[in-house]
């Protein structure tokens, strides 16, 4: 049986190739091209852009009127020009679809459509098909920059607290709560502690930490340790019982997780880290602290296994969902979006967590080199656009590093 992601996976791969039937042909040697450059949802992402804009050229061309977007000629790609690429961008701003509805678009969606005809030329450029590239010629709408949202020290305090203590849910919320409560802690711990992407976690198995050499040292040490401070570690969750005996479960497991988080230098001295696939490059390699390591080990040892379904058995997955697959991206966002709204009434997602991490990194370097490779951003200037420093934090940084 299919998992869920793997579903997923199949149906976006499905959705993309009925988009590439719909352009001309010569797309498909484009998108067979770039398939090992940019993932899944980008490339869908592009189709749908391309569509659009081969609609309107077709329909605001004499020549091609007559045609669908499947009969477009490659020949025709060299009569379009800057000036065209620049009407098309006017045009989004504001016009009605086919239903007679007004649609607008701002400078970000204008920014996205010009990319895609962007690398379609380039993409042909580098095969020695077109010698123009139309669209470089056309200035990329500049996007104002939002003001970066963080959470604070108080806010990651009064979150974990809230997700630990589970208040406010109603009976039916907290019979889920006891099978997810530990995970969750987890999900947003990794996020704070290395500013992974979404997409990487999602794809976490456990073979991906790596303590002293492997993953079974960190987890018989953390045994032993255990002996030696005299916890005594709860059973698994039951997967059956009354609220009472969940609820008294749960309070063995945060008095015993509490010690262990307080032992966790002690117990893991050394540095942990996960190793990150990215598509065509090199594994990353992301540190985790010893807090985290003495949050991820508890979760697998002890809660993980009361996720595993007999329906799935995804042995491997690090983060598991309710029915035992491994967890799908939309599972994360509303998971974290559920406990922001409840404990901190606000929308909390993924990428906040990753500027929260950024932000963090940058306050106590103000090396921006430094902070942007820890990040892993593909330029510094993404680093400077999302977290900009305060004169006050740049004065700070200086002084601490000019010090004698």
């Amino acid at each position: 049986m299919q998992k869920n992601h793997e579903v997923t996976s199949l149906l976006q791969s499905q959705k993309l190739q009925q988009y590439i039937r719909e352009l001309p042909d010569f797309c498909r040697d484009y998108f067979d091209g770039i398939e090992e450059k940019n993932n899944l949802g980008t490339r869908i992402g592009y189709a749908i852009n391309l569509k659009s804009f081969f609609s309107y050229f077709i329909s605001h061309t004499e020549k091609y009127e007559t045609i669908s977007i499947k009969e477009f000629p490659f020949e025709g790609l060299k009569e379009i020009k800057a000036q065209d690429i620049e009407d098309y961008l006017q045009h989004l701003m504001l016009y009605k679809n086919t239903s007679n509805k007004s649609i607008t678009n701002h400078e970000s969606s204008q920014s996205r459509h010009l990319s895609a005809l962007r690398s379609l030329y380039c993409y042909f450029n580098r095969c020695g098909r077109l010698e123009v590239n139309p669209a470089l010629m056309v200035e990329t709408p500049k996007v104002p920059t939002k003001r970066l949202e963080i959470l604070h020290d108080q806010d990651i305090t009064t979150l974990l607290r809230g997700i630990r203590s589970g208040q406010g849910l109603s009976p039916k919320a907290r019979s889920r709560y006891y099978r997810t409560w530990f995970r969750d802690i987890a999900i947003i711990t990794v996020f704070l502690d290395t500013g992974i992407r979404l997409s990487e976690l999602i794809n976490l198995d456990i073979s991906d930490i790596y303590y002293e050499g492997n993953l079974e040292y960190a987890l018989e040490k953390m045994d032993l340790i255990t002996e030696e401070y005299d916890l005594e570690m709860p059973p698994l969750m039951p997967r059956r019982g009354a609220t009472e005996r969940l609820e008294q479960w749960k309070e063995e497991c945060r008095s015993c997780f509490d010690q262990i988080a307080s032992s966790a230098e002690d117990i893991f001295p050394s540095l942990a880290y996960l190793s990150v696939e990215k598509k065509g490059t090199q594994p990353d390699t992301l540190y985790i602290s010893y807090r985290t390591l003495g949050v991820l080990i508890p979760y697998i040892r002890y809660f993980r296994p009361s996720l595993l379904s007999h329906k799935y058995d995804e042995d491997e997955a690090l983060f598991l969902s309710m029915t035992g697959d491994r967890m799908a991206k939309t599972s994360i966002e509303e998971m974290m979006d559920k406990h922001s709204m409840r404990y901190l009434k606000k929308h909390l997602n993924p990428q906040k967590l990753r500027d929260t991490r950024g932000n963090f990194i940058l306050r106590e370097t103000g090396d921006l080199a430094l902070a942007s490779e820890v990040m892993r951003h593909k330029s510094i200037n993404t680093l400077k656009r999302h977290y900009p420093l305060t004169d006050e934090e740049k004065k700070r940084s200086i002084a601490w590093k000019t010090q004698r």
